[in-house]
């Protein structure tokens, strides 16, 4: 499954990526250009705007009804059922898939000296270059997941 994220649904589309949930993301399309996105791209529209969940050229729409992040994640599970998730595997700015970087000593340069001298894997995001890596939220966030779907 694939997903189209509204305007006011940046939140949520960045935790779904965290998941490894393949969601676009732009704060500057419209209506118009989500419907012709979504039906072009076979992407299910993901909106709280309760006129554009009934806009008739629309072929899969889900409305999100829940305005806090923890609710709408959850009902996102509920109305998707979705269980494939694949945690840190795209990436949260872009949505495109990470690469692993087998060279550590390539991206020296790009992240703190800490964390290049404490880590020894690495992602990146070869569409807007943003650097990736293993830190304590990790669990955090992979905890937050395993509980809404627990619940």
């Amino acid at each position: 499954m694939k997903f189209i994220a509204d305007v006011m649904l940046g939140k949520l589309a960045k935790w779904l990526r965290i998941a490894g949930i393949d969601v676009l993301y732009n704060n500057k399309n419209n209506d118009d250009q989500l419907v012709i996105i979504s039906n072009n791209q076979k992407r299910i529209l993901l909106t709280r705007d309760r006129k554009l969940a009934v806009d008739k050229r629309l072929k899969e729409v889900i409305l999100i009804e829940n305005e806090l992040i923890d609710k709408q994640l959850k009902e996102f599970f509920e109305k998707t059922h979705y269980k494939e998730l694949d945690f840190f595997t795209r990436c949260i700015l872009c949505n495109e898939m990470l690469e692993v970087v087998i060279k550590k000593h390539e991206i020296k340069e790009k992240v703190p000296i800490y964390t290049y001298l404490t880590h020894d894997e690495f992602s990146i995001c070869n569409k807007c270059g943003r650097i990736f890596w293993k830190g304590t939220h990790r669990n955090n966030m992979k905890r937050k997941f395993e509980e809404l779907l627990i619940e």
